[in-house]
């Protein structure tokens, strides 16, 4: 049985609190994963916040990343895929087609961080904004994290890390406890793939402990996170995407963005980059 550290800050970090990850076939240990407490939280939080404010990762350094990443997974394949059938139980076939789209995704996201580019446009009417001209750039918003489910283990952890990291973005992913695996080798992947120091961090545990203290750190700017809806005051004031709603989720929508709304008194936003608006003298 394979032991697998944390990575935080693009180090491997070992911690005596442990998991073990089961085959989902055979019911027989599968690997055993170090488990992130406050400290750790704290250490990947102030390594990414850190790497954003220090580390140049410009447009076509992200570029390179993802592309070799994306060659990297594709040469990776049939060890992913056969992670995912041990881990989450899936058929190799499925496995493999997963594979498949988190090359293409992985593709996609290297050629938007090129793509990248505000708008500009022109002001008319009377006074001195007459005939000037606007434009606007997108800029990385700062650290992201990431909360993924463990249905889709690596194509949900490649969505939600891959544009981040297009935008310029670190990125602390959060896999789920029992398809822990594929994340750490994902964000292994990524740091093979040249991504900067204090980029990738991935923090592996039980959302319920995880997850609090990942909310509650003034150093993330960005929460992305799938399934049940569960939002606190700490988050709120951030900005934060809830994606895929299920039937079953619909019913906790309504009292979480009402209690969100009274008590934060801000609107939830869904972006992952600012954009600065400047105007051009005549």
């Amino acid at each position: 049985m394979k032991k697998y550290p944390l990575i935080i800050g693009n180090e491997e970090v070992f911690t005596e609190d442990t998991h073990i990850v089961y085959n989902k076939y055979t019911g027989e240990p599968y690997a055993q994963i170090s488990l992130a407490g406050p400290e750790q939280v704290e250490a990947a939080a102030s390594a990414a916040y850190e790497a954003f404010r220090s580390v140049p990762f410009d447009a076509l350094a992200r570029y390179n990343v993802l592309m070799k990443a994306s060659q990297l997974l594709s040469e990776r394949a049939d060890d992913l895929a056969m992670t995912m059938v041990a881990e989450a139980g899936k058929t190799l076939q499925d496995a493999k087609n997963e594979v498949l789209w988190s090359v293409d995704l992985l593709t996609e996201s290297a050629e938007e961080a090129r793509r990248l580019h505000g708008t500009c446009f022109g002001f008319w009417g009377d006074g001195w904004m007459d005939s000037r001209t606007c434009y606007t750039r997108k800029e990385p918003i700062g650290p992201v994290a990431a909360i993924a489910p463990f249905n889709f283990p690596l194509n949900l952890v490649i969505h939600k890390i891959a544009p981040a990291l297009a935008a310029g973005n670190p990125v602390l992913l959060k896999p789920a406890e029992v398809t822990s695996v594929i994340g750490l080798k994902i964000c292994r992947l990524l740091m093979d793939a040249g991504a900067p120091k204090g980029y990738v961090s991935c923090l592996t545990g039980s959302g319920s402990a995880i997850g609090p203290l990942l909310t509650a750190n003034e150093k993330i700017a960005f929460y992305s996170r799938i399934e049940r809806i569960f939002l606190s005051v700490s988050v709120c004031i951030k900005e934060v995407k809830l994606e895929s709603l299920s039937r079953n989720n619909l019913s906790d929508v309504a009292g979480s963005v009402n209690f969100a709304i009274r008590s934060s008194h801000r609107n939830i936003s869904c972006r992952i980059y600012r954009k600065f608006g400047f105007v051009a003298a005549r």
